[in-house]
């Protein structure tokens, strides 16, 4: 399975360059650690940057270079975590349901639209899923396993991923796996698994690592409020409204979000979960004798770990998809099993979910041509060189289909390995065709470049700049100027008749209008693409 995910991932990981949201300042934290040294607190634009703990930014910057950095580099561990996610993920899949279970759970894990997503993103999501992934692994394989050195192995297994989990994004990291852990002893009345001594030794190398973590932050200038950044305003406020704390006011949810964009996250295996759904309701609650009880106590495990959370985030008064990422681990388990126990034996909702999932990925491979050829045009390019490849791709996508539909009922591995097969096909040959007019559209760099030239030795200040600008400039090796928040600053600088300021160019009415007519400043140059992100260069009319 892995030949098939392999390909997806490299695409998304290494064939594009920084994208917003959060690519640019999540690689130059990393940037900047790669350059004055690895630090317990990461920091951004010369400030302490403490919504997440530092991991993501340790890892990525032994492989970058500070004065060539490359956007590739700056995700090479992301393929060391979606192949640990997927390996854990198989191995909590294949403990309940088999062969078959892991390969489709592994799959999942590639292949589910926001897990992959998460995956090729340079953020701190992608190693707390992966983190997540493991700590869900250990805890349930060391629920079933024999007291002692194995139950032990698995546990301290569970504990390296609560700790690459909190060092990827905080004690946030612990939810899913806890819930899991917590309503599978609940469900199960394995009330003595909690007094066992292999489940808590594992707390103390937790404890070594994250303890001297804590107090050199602490030591810190203004430590006492680092620590409130990280574990309060950071960690609460993105689920409840805190005084002076304005962290979800970009991020904002209304009750039921995420349980109506749900079905969104987990495409293209979207029917597939819902015939999951319907099976598993009689799964976990033991009404099928034929069901042995370590897949019955997988289908809770999932269940607890999973529901609970995506309905704890959709009270929250915080919102962005990326957020989900920790149950898609469990959805790829899910599907695993349902795939290993009803596909060879298929009922009505089996066959309504594989005939619409191929339904499915038929339409994305023969949509994709049109797609393409569209951005294309969009680009102001001809669009008959887009279409190069996607014949190719789109028939052997639907050569892969046709061998899954004859192999289901003989031979359900193979059927789930041509389904796989058929999406990466059909994917792979749009993705990389439309990849360099994305990339154009989101590139920066010619941002960064332009912001050196266009102030040709004028003073050159930012106008209240968002953290992308600031993010793009280190990321380049551009000096970042100065920047002007505030009214009286804006004021003190116009009277320079020579001033310049960078402004970001708003899709309706904004800043670079104001500064035209309350200030009569009109605009010098503009930098960046009319479909991406955009900025203007702005000064008197007479310098």
């Amino acid at each position: 399975m892995l030949v098939l995910l392999l390909p997806l991932w490299a695409v998304g990981m290494f064939g594009r360059n920084l994208w917003t949201p959060d690519e640019p300042r999540e690689a130059a934290i990393a940037l900047a650690m790669a350059r004055d040294g690895l630090a317990a607190v990461p920091m951004h634009a010369g400030e302490p940057f403490c919504e997440k703990p530092p991991l993501t930014y340790w890892a990525a910057a032994p492989f970058l270079d500070p004065a060539r950095p490359s956007p590739a580099l700056a995700r090479l561990p992301n393929l060391a975590y979606a192949l640990a996610g997927a390996a854990a993920v198989a191995a909590l899949a294949w403990a309940a349901g088999g062969a078959l279970a892991a390969a489709v759970a592994a799959v999942a894990w590639g292949t589910l639209g926001m897990a992959l997503q998460t995956e090729v993103w340079c953020a701190t999501d992608a190693p707390l899923m992966a983190g997540v992934a493991v700590a869900l692994a250990g805890l349930f394989r060391g629920l079933h396993a024999a007291p002692g050195g194995a139950k032990l192995g698995w546990y301290l297994l569970a504990h390296a991923g609560l700790l690459m989990g909190f060092f990827s994004k905080n004690a946030v990291a612990w939810m899913v796996p806890g819930l899991a852990f917590a309503g599978i002893v609940l469900w199960e009345r394995r009330w003595r698994e909690l007094a066992r001594w292999e489940l808590h030794l594992g707390w103390v190398p937790q404890l070594a690592a994250i303890g001297p973590w804590v107090l050199a932050v602490a030591g810190q200038p203004d430590g006492g409020q680092l620590l409130k950044v990280f574990f309060v305003d950071n960690l609460l406020g993105r689920f409840v409204q805190l005084d002076g704390v304005a962290y979800g006011e970009g991020h904002r949810n209304w009750p039921g979000k995420y349980l109506l964009q749900f079905p969104l996250f987990c495409l293209p295996w979207t029917l597939a979960l819902a015939a999951a759904a319907v099976r598993g309701w009689g799964a976990v609650r033991g009404g099928d004798p034929a069901i042995p009880a370590v897949e019955r106590s997988a289908w809770r495990f999932a269940v607890a770990g999973a529901l609970p959370f995506v309905l704890l985030l959709s009270l929250s008064r915080t919102a962005r998809g990326l957020y989900i990422a920790p149950a898609m681990p469990l959805v790829a388990v899910l599907l695993g099993l349902w795939a290993a126990r009803w596909w060879p034996r298929p009922g009505r909702a089996e066959r309504w979910a594989w005939h619409g999932t191929v339904a499915l990925i038929a339409a994305v491979a023969l949509l994709a041509p049109p797609v393409v050829a569209w951005l294309w045009r969009l680009d102001g390019r001809p669009w008959w060189p887009g279409l190069a490849l996607l014949p190719v791709g789109m028939a052997l996508a639907l050569l892969c289909l046709d061998r899954a539909r004859r192999s289901w009922d003989a031979r359900p591995a193979a059927a789930a390995w041509f389904l796989a097969a058929a999406l990466v096909t059909g994917l792979l040959a749009p993705v990389t065709r439309a990849l360099p007019v994305v990339n154009r559209w989101r590139d920066l760099e010619p941002i960064a470049s332009g912001v050196a030239l266009a102030a040709r030795g004028a003073p050159l200040a930012l106008w209240q700049p968002d953290e992308t600008l600031h993010a793009l400039l280190e990321w380049h090796g551009v000096a970042i100027p100065p920047r002007l928040d505030e009214l009286d600053e804006l004021a003190t600088a116009l009277a320079d008749p020579r001033q310049l300021l960078l402004v970001r160019i708003e899709n309706g009415p904004g800043a670079v209008e104001w500064l035209e007519h309350y200030h009569r400043l009109v605009v010098v140059e503009k930098l960046g693409h009319p479909h991406g992100r955009r900025y203007a260069v702005m000064g008197h009319p007479r310098r």
